[in-house]
Protein backbone atom coordinates (compact mmCIF):
# COMPACT_ATOMS: atom_id res chain seq x y z
CA UNK A 1 0.00 0.00 0.00
CA UNK A 2 1.77 3.08 -1.40
CA UNK A 3 -1.26 5.32 -0.74
CA UNK A 4 -0.81 5.94 3.26
CA UNK A 5 3.10 6.37 3.27
CA UNK A 6 2.25 8.94 0.85
CA UNK A 7 -0.13 10.80 3.13
CA UNK A 8 1.94 10.12 6.16
CA UNK A 9 4.68 11.84 4.33
CA UNK A 10 2.77 14.98 3.40
CA UNK A 11 1.89 15.11 7.06
CA UNK A 12 4.77 14.50 8.88
CA UNK A 13 6.40 17.67 6.30
CA UNK A 14 4.12 19.78 6.98
CA UNK A 15 3.74 19.70 10.21
CA UNK A 16 7.48 19.56 10.59
CA UNK A 17 7.68 22.95 9.18
CA UNK A 18 4.18 24.18 10.32
CA UNK A 19 5.66 24.27 13.62
CA UNK A 20 8.87 26.18 12.94
CA UNK A 21 6.71 29.21 11.88
CA UNK A 22 6.42 32.23 14.48
CA UNK A 23 3.89 31.49 16.54
CA UNK A 24 1.06 34.02 16.74
CA UNK A 25 1.93 37.48 18.94
CA UNK A 26 -1.00 36.85 21.12
CA UNK A 27 0.51 33.83 22.66
CA UNK A 28 3.37 35.89 23.91
CA UNK A 29 1.49 38.39 25.98
CA UNK A 30 1.68 37.97 29.77
CA UNK A 31 1.06 40.09 32.62
CA UNK A 32 4.48 38.82 34.96
CA UNK A 33 3.75 40.12 38.78
CA UNK A 34 6.71 41.01 40.23
CA UNK A 35 6.63 40.58 44.37
CA UNK A 36 9.42 42.51 46.54
CA UNK A 37 11.59 40.03 48.62
CA UNK A 38 8.95 39.03 51.78
CA UNK A 39 11.87 40.24 54.35
CA UNK A 40 10.83 44.09 53.40
CA UNK A 41 7.29 43.30 54.34
CA UNK A 42 9.13 43.52 58.03
CA UNK A 43 8.85 47.09 59.86
CA UNK A 44 11.51 45.76 61.93
CA UNK A 45 13.72 45.02 58.60
CA UNK A 46 13.04 48.60 57.49
CA UNK A 47 13.50 50.61 60.66
CA UNK A 48 17.32 48.16 60.86
CA UNK A 49 18.25 50.37 57.50
CA UNK A 50 17.19 53.41 58.20
CA UNK A 51 20.16 53.76 60.53
CA UNK A 52 22.29 53.61 57.15
CA UNK A 53 20.33 55.63 55.00
CA UNK A 54 22.35 58.71 55.13
CA UNK A 55 25.79 57.02 54.86
CA UNK A 56 27.72 58.19 51.91
CA UNK A 57 28.07 56.24 49.15
CA UNK A 58 30.90 53.69 49.21
CA UNK A 59 32.04 50.65 47.05
CA UNK A 60 33.63 47.60 49.33
CA UNK A 61 36.37 45.55 47.92
CA UNK A 62 35.39 42.32 47.40
CA UNK A 63 38.36 41.35 49.22
CA UNK A 64 37.53 38.42 51.84
CA UNK A 65 37.89 34.57 51.48
CA UNK A 66 35.76 32.57 54.24
CA UNK A 67 34.71 28.79 55.02
CA UNK A 68 32.42 27.17 52.29
CA UNK A 69 29.82 26.59 54.26
CA UNK A 70 26.33 24.59 52.52
CA UNK A 71 22.54 26.70 52.05
CA UNK A 72 21.17 25.46 55.03
CA UNK A 73 24.24 26.91 56.94
CA UNK A 74 23.76 30.26 54.97
CA UNK A 75 20.16 30.70 55.57
CA UNK A 76 20.48 30.18 59.33
CA UNK A 77 23.29 32.40 59.28
CA UNK A 78 20.62 35.55 58.22
CA UNK A 79 18.08 34.77 60.82
CA UNK A 80 17.53 37.47 63.54
CA UNK A 81 15.84 35.63 66.24
CA UNK A 82 13.05 37.69 65.37
CA UNK A 83 10.08 35.57 64.55
CA UNK A 84 8.50 37.60 61.96
CA UNK A 85 11.43 38.80 60.51
CA UNK A 86 12.46 34.63 60.19
CA UNK A 87 9.17 33.76 58.86
CA UNK A 88 9.56 36.10 55.80
CA UNK A 89 13.47 35.22 55.48
CA UNK A 90 12.45 31.36 55.47
CA UNK A 91 9.63 31.95 52.74
CA UNK A 92 12.00 34.11 50.75
CA UNK A 93 14.90 31.94 50.76
CA UNK A 94 12.90 29.06 49.82
CA UNK A 95 11.59 31.05 46.90
CA UNK A 96 14.85 31.81 45.73
CA UNK A 97 16.31 28.24 45.95
CA UNK A 98 19.84 27.05 47.28
CA UNK A 99 21.55 27.58 44.32
CA UNK A 100 21.27 31.81 44.83
CA UNK A 101 22.82 31.63 48.02
CA UNK A 102 25.60 29.18 47.38
CA UNK A 103 26.08 30.94 44.35
CA UNK A 104 26.40 35.15 46.09
CA UNK A 105 28.29 33.23 49.17
CA UNK A 106 31.19 32.62 46.38
CA UNK A 107 30.64 35.10 44.65
CA UNK A 108 31.18 37.90 47.84
CA UNK A 109 32.07 36.47 50.84
CA UNK A 110 34.65 33.49 48.97
CA UNK A 111 36.46 36.26 46.46
CA UNK A 112 39.60 34.69 45.29
CA UNK A 113 41.41 37.21 42.74
CA UNK A 114 43.45 34.58 41.71
CA UNK A 115 41.10 32.62 40.27
CA UNK A 116 39.23 35.32 38.00
CA UNK A 117 42.35 34.72 35.28
CA UNK A 118 41.33 37.46 33.00
CA UNK A 119 37.96 37.23 33.38
CA UNK A 120 36.04 40.76 34.10
CA UNK A 121 35.65 41.61 38.11
CA UNK A 122 32.38 41.76 39.10
CA UNK A 123 32.00 44.66 41.50
CA UNK A 124 30.24 45.13 44.78
CA UNK A 125 28.44 47.86 42.96
CA UNK A 126 27.37 45.13 40.30
CA UNK A 127 25.58 42.78 42.86
CA UNK A 128 23.34 45.07 44.73
CA UNK A 129 22.48 48.17 42.48
CA UNK A 130 23.62 46.36 38.85
CA UNK A 131 22.00 42.91 38.89
CA UNK A 132 18.89 41.51 38.02
CA UNK A 133 18.91 40.27 41.90
CA UNK A 134 20.19 43.46 43.20
CA UNK A 135 17.71 43.78 45.52
CA UNK A 136 17.88 40.02 46.85
CA UNK A 137 21.72 40.58 46.83
CA UNK A 138 21.58 43.27 48.84
CA UNK A 139 19.12 41.47 51.21
CA UNK A 140 21.03 38.49 51.61
CA UNK A 141 24.41 40.34 51.61
CA UNK A 142 23.20 42.54 54.80
CA UNK A 143 21.29 40.21 56.74
CA UNK A 144 24.45 37.73 56.34
CA UNK A 145 27.37 40.62 57.14
CA UNK A 146 25.10 41.65 60.06
CA UNK A 147 25.49 38.21 61.76
CA UNK A 148 29.08 38.04 60.47
CA UNK A 149 29.86 41.64 61.83
CA UNK A 150 29.03 39.76 65.62
CA UNK A 151 30.45 36.49 64.92
CA UNK A 152 32.92 35.65 62.67
CA UNK A 153 32.44 32.06 61.87
CA UNK A 154 35.27 29.64 62.54
CA UNK A 155 38.13 28.59 60.46
CA UNK A 156 37.96 31.83 58.93
CA UNK A 157 41.37 32.77 58.48
CA UNK A 158 42.15 35.94 57.60
CA UNK A 159 43.37 39.81 59.09
CA UNK A 160 40.85 40.59 61.65
CA UNK A 161 41.54 44.21 61.19
CA UNK A 162 40.44 43.38 57.25
CA UNK A 163 37.67 41.13 58.10
CA UNK A 164 35.62 43.59 60.36
CA UNK A 165 36.74 45.82 57.93
CA UNK A 166 35.49 44.87 54.98
CA UNK A 167 32.16 42.53 56.97
CA UNK A 168 31.03 45.84 58.13
CA UNK A 169 31.08 47.89 54.87
CA UNK A 170 29.36 45.33 53.12
CA UNK A 171 26.92 45.46 55.99
CA UNK A 172 26.65 49.24 55.53
CA UNK A 173 26.64 49.59 51.86
CA UNK A 174 23.67 47.34 51.57
CA UNK A 175 21.52 48.53 54.42
CA UNK A 176 21.51 51.50 52.25
CA UNK A 177 20.46 50.28 49.42
CA UNK A 178 18.16 48.45 50.99
CA UNK A 179 17.07 51.67 52.02
CA UNK A 180 16.53 52.81 48.40
CA UNK A 181 14.23 49.88 47.89
CA UNK A 182 12.14 50.55 50.64
CA UNK A 183 11.90 54.60 49.58
CA UNK A 184 10.80 52.76 46.22
CA UNK A 185 8.38 50.42 47.69
CA UNK A 186 7.15 53.37 49.59
CA UNK A 187 6.12 55.50 46.71
CA UNK A 188 4.56 52.30 44.93
CA UNK A 189 2.47 51.58 47.37
CA UNK A 190 1.70 55.96 48.05
CA UNK A 191 1.04 56.40 44.39
CA UNK A 192 -0.61 52.99 43.30
CA UNK A 193 1.90 52.46 40.22
CA UNK A 194 0.17 49.56 39.10
CA UNK A 195 2.97 48.89 36.28
CA UNK A 196 6.31 48.39 36.81
CA UNK A 197 7.41 47.98 33.08
CA UNK A 198 6.72 46.90 29.87
CA UNK A 199 7.98 45.39 26.62
CA UNK A 200 6.21 44.56 23.51
CA UNK A 201 4.30 41.46 24.57
CA UNK A 202 4.53 41.82 28.50
CA UNK A 203 3.58 44.25 31.24
CA UNK A 204 5.56 43.55 34.68
CA UNK A 205 3.35 44.83 37.73
CA UNK A 206 3.54 45.51 41.17
CA UNK A 207 2.29 42.50 43.23
CA UNK A 208 0.58 44.10 46.15
CA UNK A 209 -0.63 46.86 43.89
CA UNK A 210 -2.11 44.46 41.04
CA UNK A 211 -3.61 41.83 43.52
CA UNK A 212 -6.17 44.51 44.85
CA UNK A 213 -6.37 45.80 40.97
CA UNK A 214 -7.97 42.57 39.82
CA UNK A 215 -9.87 41.93 43.31
CA UNK A 216 -11.60 45.57 42.63
CA UNK A 217 -12.57 44.35 39.15
CA UNK A 218 -9.23 44.98 37.10
CA UNK A 219 -8.35 42.72 34.33
CA UNK A 220 -5.35 41.70 32.13
CA UNK A 221 -7.07 42.72 28.74
CA UNK A 222 -7.33 46.67 29.98
CA UNK A 223 -3.44 46.26 30.47
CA UNK A 224 -2.80 44.84 27.53
CA UNK A 225 -4.64 47.23 25.79
CA UNK A 226 -2.46 49.72 27.98
CA UNK A 227 0.85 48.85 25.98
CA UNK A 228 -0.91 49.68 22.29
CA UNK A 229 -2.15 53.03 23.91
CA UNK A 230 0.05 55.85 23.83
CA UNK A 231 1.29 57.62 25.94
CA UNK A 232 0.80 54.61 28.39
CA UNK A 233 -0.20 55.04 32.37
CA UNK A 234 1.47 53.39 35.09
CA UNK A 235 -1.14 54.35 38.38
CA UNK A 236 -4.09 52.63 39.34
CA UNK A 237 -5.86 56.12 39.53
CA UNK A 238 -5.12 56.81 35.75
CA UNK A 239 -5.20 53.27 34.25
CA UNK A 240 -9.25 53.40 35.80
CA UNK A 241 -9.83 56.53 34.35
CA UNK A 242 -9.88 55.02 31.01
CA UNK A 243 -9.70 50.88 31.82
CA UNK A 244 -13.27 50.73 29.36
CA UNK A 245 -11.27 52.16 26.44
CA UNK A 246 -8.18 50.48 27.28
CA UNK A 247 -9.98 47.35 27.23
CA UNK A 248 -11.98 47.57 23.85
CA UNK A 249 -8.34 48.76 21.83
CA UNK A 250 -7.40 45.51 22.80
CA UNK A 251 -10.01 43.78 21.84
CA UNK A 252 -10.18 45.32 18.73
CA UNK A 253 -6.23 44.55 17.94
CA UNK A 254 -6.45 41.18 19.07
CA UNK A 255 -9.36 40.36 16.67
CA UNK A 256 -7.62 42.00 13.85
CA UNK A 257 -4.28 40.14 14.77
CA UNK A 258 -5.70 36.92 14.94
CA UNK A 259 -7.65 37.41 11.59
CA UNK A 260 -4.90 38.77 10.11
CA UNK A 261 -2.38 36.08 11.31
CA UNK A 262 -4.85 33.04 10.25
CA UNK A 263 -5.07 34.42 6.83
CA UNK A 264 -1.72 34.47 6.77
CA UNK A 265 -0.98 31.12 8.05
CA UNK A 266 -3.57 29.52 5.96
CA UNK A 267 -2.17 31.04 2.53
CA UNK A 268 1.60 29.52 4.44
CA UNK A 269 -0.08 26.21 5.10
CA UNK A 270 -0.88 26.16 1.71
CA UNK A 271 2.08 27.06 0.05
CA UNK A 272 4.33 24.85 2.19
CA UNK A 273 1.59 21.64 1.20
CA UNK A 274 2.30 22.68 -2.19
CA UNK A 275 5.53 22.53 -2.10
CA UNK A 276 6.50 19.60 -0.26
CA UNK A 277 3.62 17.61 -2.09
CA UNK A 278 5.84 18.89 -5.06
CA UNK A 279 9.02 17.66 -3.92
CA UNK A 280 7.58 14.44 -3.45
CA UNK A 281 6.48 13.78 -7.18
CA UNK A 282 9.99 15.24 -8.45
CA UNK A 283 11.42 12.30 -5.78
CA UNK A 284 9.42 9.59 -7.73
CA UNK A 285 11.79 8.31 -10.58
CA UNK A 286 9.92 4.69 -11.75
CA UNK A 287 7.17 4.17 -12.27
CA UNK A 288 3.57 5.19 -14.51
CA UNK A 289 3.99 8.53 -12.05
CA UNK A 290 7.54 9.33 -13.12
CA UNK A 291 6.34 10.17 -16.60
CA UNK A 292 6.38 14.31 -17.58
CA UNK A 293 2.97 14.05 -18.38
CA UNK A 294 1.22 11.85 -15.41
CA UNK A 295 3.40 14.18 -13.16
CA UNK A 296 2.19 17.01 -14.29
CA UNK A 297 -1.24 16.11 -14.46
CA UNK A 298 -0.80 15.29 -10.84
CA UNK A 299 0.13 18.24 -9.81
CA UNK A 300 -2.91 20.10 -11.51
CA UNK A 301 -5.13 17.95 -9.69
CA UNK A 302 -3.64 18.42 -6.83
CA UNK A 303 -3.73 22.29 -7.49
CA UNK A 304 -6.70 22.21 -8.30
CA UNK A 305 -8.24 20.58 -4.92
CA UNK A 306 -5.50 23.11 -2.96
CA UNK A 307 -7.94 26.17 -4.18
CA UNK A 308 -10.56 24.39 -2.61
CA UNK A 309 -9.51 24.03 0.45
CA UNK A 310 -10.92 26.23 3.18
CA UNK A 311 -8.79 27.34 6.18
CA UNK A 312 -11.58 25.73 8.96
CA UNK A 313 -10.58 22.64 7.66
CA UNK A 314 -6.93 22.69 8.41
CA UNK A 315 -7.63 21.97 11.98
CA UNK A 316 -7.53 18.17 10.77
CA UNK A 317 -4.50 18.31 8.49
CA UNK A 318 -4.69 14.60 8.35
CA UNK A 319 -8.26 14.80 6.37
CA UNK A 320 -6.68 17.35 4.19
CA UNK A 321 -3.91 15.80 3.23
CA UNK A 322 -5.28 12.35 2.35
CA UNK A 323 -8.11 14.25 0.18
CA UNK A 324 -5.49 15.93 -1.55
CA UNK A 325 -3.38 13.12 -2.28
CA UNK A 326 -5.50 10.62 -3.54
CA UNK A 327 -7.56 13.25 -5.34
CA UNK A 328 -4.64 14.22 -7.40
CA UNK A 329 -1.48 11.09 -7.15
CA UNK A 330 -4.32 8.00 -6.76
CA UNK A 331 -7.68 10.06 -8.34
CA UNK A 332 -7.66 6.41 -10.55
CA UNK A 333 -8.34 4.77 -7.03
CA UNK A 334 -10.85 4.41 -4.50
CA UNK A 335 -8.68 5.08 -2.10
CA UNK A 336 -9.98 8.24 -0.55
CA UNK A 337 -13.75 6.40 0.18
CA UNK A 338 -11.36 2.98 1.40
CA UNK A 339 -9.48 5.47 3.95
CA UNK A 340 -11.71 7.68 5.37
CA UNK A 341 -14.23 4.59 5.86
CA UNK A 342 -11.41 3.23 7.99
CA UNK A 343 -10.76 6.51 9.73
CA UNK A 344 -14.73 6.38 10.72
CA UNK A 345 -14.86 2.55 11.67
CA UNK A 346 -11.88 3.34 13.75
CA UNK A 347 -13.72 6.36 15.89
CA UNK A 348 -16.97 4.37 15.91
CA UNK A 349 -15.19 1.47 17.14
CA UNK A 350 -12.04 2.66 19.65
CA UNK A 351 -11.50 -0.70 20.79
CA UNK A 352 -10.82 -1.98 17.19
CA UNK A 353 -7.70 -2.50 15.24
CA UNK A 354 -6.23 -1.09 12.02
CA UNK A 355 -6.68 -4.16 10.29
CA UNK A 356 -10.28 -4.91 11.39
CA UNK A 357 -11.12 -1.73 10.45
CA UNK A 358 -9.93 -1.32 6.63
CA UNK A 359 -11.69 -5.20 6.58
CA UNK A 360 -15.25 -3.30 7.37
CA UNK A 361 -14.11 -0.39 5.17
CA UNK A 362 -13.41 -2.43 2.04
CA UNK A 363 -16.64 -4.68 2.74
CA UNK A 364 -18.58 -1.64 2.80
CA UNK A 365 -16.72 -0.59 -0.39
CA UNK A 366 -17.48 -3.69 -2.40
CA UNK A 367 -21.08 -3.53 -1.20
CA UNK A 368 -21.07 0.08 -2.64
CA UNK A 369 -20.00 -0.71 -6.02
CA UNK A 370 -22.08 -3.34 -6.33
CA UNK A 371 -25.03 -1.27 -5.63
CA UNK A 372 -23.72 0.99 -8.65
CA UNK A 373 -23.64 -2.00 -11.13
CA UNK A 374 -27.32 -2.55 -10.62
CA UNK A 375 -30.26 -1.56 -12.10
CA UNK A 376 -33.46 -1.05 -10.95
CA UNK A 377 -36.29 -1.74 -13.65
CA UNK A 378 -40.10 -0.69 -13.07
CA UNK A 379 -42.48 -3.38 -14.46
Amino acid sequence: NVVAPAIEELVNKTNETMNSLTPSVLLGMEVIVYNPPKPLLSSGLEDAVRKFQELPFDVPTLNINLPTIGAKEIIELMGSGSGNLDTYVSEWAAEKGDSFFIALWANVFQFTPADLRGVKIITFRDYIYNSDDAIDNALAIYLLSRRLADKPLPGTEMSLFVYNKSIIEFRNQSAARLCLAFDELNKIDKIQQLVRSSTKRTVTVNGPVYRKWIEAGGENEILFGNLIELPSAITVQDINTKAAALKASWNRYATLTATVERNKRFVRIKEVLFNQFSTSMREITEGEEATLANRELIIKLFMEQLERVREDELTDIWTVCLKLVCRSRFFRTESERILLGIERVKKENPAIDVREAATVSVIEYIAFWVSTQMKIQVA
